[in-house]
């Protein structure tokens, strides 16, 4: 999965929902969630969880998206931030 190759889709309002829960729930204090431990809880697939955060990062007036990198600049973990 390459996040610039993803399109970007929104989950359904059921799924964006729980997609919210469970980020709320899975963070850390540094707020970084990787996509694999949100679709584990959701049990829906990681690409769909990194196209839905494309769509937030695209289209949200409410949330801002930033990203975490590992070593070979693949964004793994991404973090919502309220807008003001």
């Amino acid at each position: 999965m390459i996040y610039k190759d993803t399109t970007s889709q929104s989950l359904d309002a059921g799924e964006s929902q729980r997609f919210l829960e469970s980020y709320e729930r899975l963070r850390p204090t540094l707020g970084y969630v990787s996509y694999t431990d949100i679709s584990k809880a959701l049990r829906v697939t990681p690409q769909q969880i990194m196209q839905h955060v494309k769509f937030l990062h695209v289209h949200s007036k409410e949330w801002i998206v930033r990203f975490s990198y590992n070593r070979n600049n693949e964004n793994v973990f991404f973090k919502l931030v309220k807008r003001s």
